[in-house]
């Protein structure tokens, strides 16, 4: 004990140790949260929660430290593209990805999640790659999505598990280490093409007198994904997996951890045949999707209107300018709606293509952020001219009064006659007014010298061309062959 009376520190260290559980102090100081992400233990592993490939495929996004070039003007920088993955747990394979400009959002995984199903070998090629299909062999569905809360939560979503019976699971908010194996995923991709590609941001950006890297900017979007998908070809067949649990039929079979390897194998021995499905179904499964409404006027969503060949053929129109709007779902891109799908409650999973109509046609080739913006800019416009307009209104009735109260005055007391001849006159008296106006009215154009002495200035029209282009008639065509005999 201390001369003050109060324990030394050593003390205090000592008695804590014995009455408090320092990790339970430390996982409610930094929060639960963050301590369980963190600093927990970890007894689990991912592997042996799944079967074989296509039973959980995780996504997640990153963006990319390079910086790009626009495709349009390589004078322009557009910054730093945003990358997706989509990988299947078992195998460690990458079944899907996505870069673009696109998120991290809804739409971004959209690509990436439609990537999942695309046919890699047409893929790659779009991008100048010619590969085998046993170099990518992924366009399949999965069992299971885990993603990210804010991507994958939603009516978005809804109809791809609705139509392919894809079960969604969203990891939860600030838990990244759910996704665990994509995570390690953006670490490994990067190492590959780092030293390769001028723009890559290094640990000394934004220190003092560190280089600017956005200026060493070399490549568009295609390039870089063309990069992407080199890293992704090589990790997938040649990338040996350290430290991947195996059980003990694959243990027992001498597999390497090598994603093309482990995906193989599980083909053969677990998954069996995987699901595949049509792109185009699959993509139309992942458009967001919405109730429009029929008007006369057309089919409105967010404002628009769009028509196709159904309703037209049906007189889904007139029906709703006679008995009344009704709701149809929808399906649309919010990247351009100059097209929404109309779906087909007759047979699942087909659609019809409804075209915006020229009432519409201001927002031709808009995104769905355009429109809004647009219609917000209006409204705002509108609002502010309505003091004005109230304005305009009020002076306009002060005229029309004066003008009333001016013939009023002018009209005097109303004569002492009955009413019947006061209107049995008026086809004769709107003759006479009509011609005193036709004499008021008539056009008059002097041409007579002015009292200057000069003459008044006078309108000169253009006269039609003296040449004549029109077809000849046969009487020209009979003279003109025989002024050719004559000189014949």
């Amino acid at each position: 004990m201390a001369e003050s009376g109060f324990p030394s520190f050593s003390q205090f260290d000592y008695w804590m140790g014995c009455d408090g559980d320092r990790l339970e102090i430390k996982r409610e100081r930094l929060h639960p949260r963050i301590y369980d992400k963190d600093l927990r233990g970890l007894l689990g592993t991912s592997t042996a929660e799944v079967w074989g490939p296509g039973a959980r495929y995780q996504i997640d996004a990153t963006i990319a430290d390079v910086y790009l070039l626009s495709r349009i003007s390589r004078r322009k920088i557009i910054g730093r593209p945003v990358l997706y993955v989509v990988i299947d747990v078992f195998s460690r394979m990458i079944v899907g990805i996505y870069v673009g400009l696109e998120g991290p959002s809804w739409v971004g995984a959209m690509m990436a999640l439609a990537n999942t199903a695309a046919d890699k070998v047409a893929f790659c090629r779009a991008f100048g790659k010619d590969i085998t299909p046993e170099m990518w062999p992924c366009h399949f569905l999965p069992a299971v999505f885990l993603g990210d809360r804010g991507e994958m939560e939603g009516r978005q979503i809804e109809t791809l598990g609705y139509n392919f019976n894809v079960i969604v699971e969203t990891a939860a908010a600030f838990r990244g280490d759910w996704k665990g194996i994509i995570e390690q995923r953006f670490r490994l991709l990067p190492a590959k093409f780092k030293p390769y590609v001028p723009g890559y941001i290094q640990s000394d950006y934004r220190t003092r007198g560190g280089t600017d890297y956005r200026l060493d900017a070399v490549l568009d979007i295609e390039q870089f994904t063309r990069i992407i998908i080199e890293c992704v070809l090589y990790y997938n067949n040649h990338h040996e997996i350290s430290r991947y649990d195996k059980d003990r039929d694959l243990a027992g079979d001498e597999i390497l951890a090598v994603p093309s390897d482990l995906w193989e194998w599980g083909i053969a021995n677990r998954s069996g045949r995987l699901r595949r499905y049509p792109e185009e179904l699959v993509r139309f499964s992942l458009l967001p999707t919405a109730e429009a409404t029929v008007t006369p006027n057309g089919i409105r969503l967010f404002g628009v209107y769009y028509t196709s060949a159904r309703a037209v053929e049906e007189r889904w129109f007139d029906r709703a300018r006679q008995k009344g709007v009704w709701k149809v779902p929808v399906s649309y891109d919010p990247r351009d709606l100059n097209e929404i799908y109309l779906h087909d409650s007759m047979a699942a999973m087909t659609f019809q293509t409804c075209h915006m109509t020229e009432r519409s046609r201001a927002y031709k080739e808009m995104s769905m952020w355009e429109i809004e913006q647009h219609q917000m800019l209006t409204k705002e416009a509108s609002a502010n001219h309505q003091p004005s307009q109230q304005l305009a209104v009020a002076n306009l009735s002060s005229e029309i009064e004066c003008v009333v109260a001016d013939a009023v005055k002018k009209a005097g007391e109303p004569p002492a006659v009955s009413a019947a001849s006061r209107t049995k006159d008026i086809r004769q008296n709107r003759a006479a007014e009509k011609e005193t106006n036709r004499q008021e009215e008539v056009f008059r154009f002097k041409t007579e010298q002015t009292e200057s002495g000069q003459e008044a200035d006078i309108l000169k029209f253009q006269r039609p061309s003296d040449e004549d282009y029109s077809e000849p008639g046969i009487t020209e065509i009979i003279k003109n062959l025989n002024k050719d005999d004559n000189h014949g």
